[in-house]
Parts: structure tokens; sequence; C-alpha cells
């Protein structure tokens, strides 16, 4: 691996860990208080509203992940524009894929969470 791919990838994971990731957890964290489930007397009119909630959350924490998601990605390719091809796109690749497994851990433990809740 040469010095320039060690540093770059050095880089996105230092970004990714210290800023995003947090970035991430903390938009998630603030979907899930956002969203209240209101509790029914009726077991099935409760469990409709768990569902009801957990679509909302679900679209909601997407959404908002989506958004903090797509700025980091487009601040690291900004910061990284004058890195040269093939190292750039890889970065940028790999970049995008810590992104988007963060985001699908946090919806999958999110709407989890919100219908035991």
């Amino acid at each position: 691996m040469k010095n320039l791919e060690i540093n770059l990838k050095k880089r996105l994971e230092a970004l990714f860990e210290n800023e995003t990731k947090k970035q991430l957890i903390e938009t998630a964290n603030q979907v899930f208080k956002e969203i209240k489930q209101q509790k029914k007397q009726n077991t099935l009119e409760n469990l409709k509203e768990k569902l009801s909630t957990v679509e909302k959350t679900l679209e909601q924490m997407t959404d908002k992940l989506l958004i903090v998601g797509n700025k980091a990605l487009a601040d690291f390719e900004n910061e990284i524009s004058t890195v040269k091809e093939p190292e750039r796109k890889n970065a940028i690749e790999q970049f995008q894929e810590m992104i988007t497994s963060k985001i699908q851990e946090l919806v999958k433990s999110g709407t989890i969470n919100k219908f035991h809740e």
C-alpha cells in the first residue's frame, strides 16, 4: 500500500470515528426521543399504534441520517479533491460504505427499540 493510500485511509477512519459517526448517533437519538408513542387500552389498538410509531421512526430516522451522511460525504469529497484517481475514488467508496453501514445499524436498532418501548 502506498503512503498516500495509508494516510488517506487513516484520515477517513479518523473523520468517520471522530465526527461523522458521532453526528449520526446524535441525530438518531434525537429522532428517537422526538417520536412519542401513545399507549392504548385495547391490545390491538396498542399494536397498531406501535407499528405506526415504528413506521414514523423508520421514515424520519432514515431521512435525517441520509442528510447527515450525504453532507459528510460531500465534505469529505471536497477535502480530498486534490487527491488523484484511483485513490480518491477508493477513499470515497470506503467512506460511503462506512456511513451506509452505520445508518443501517442505527435505523435497525432504533426501530426495534421503538417497537419494544
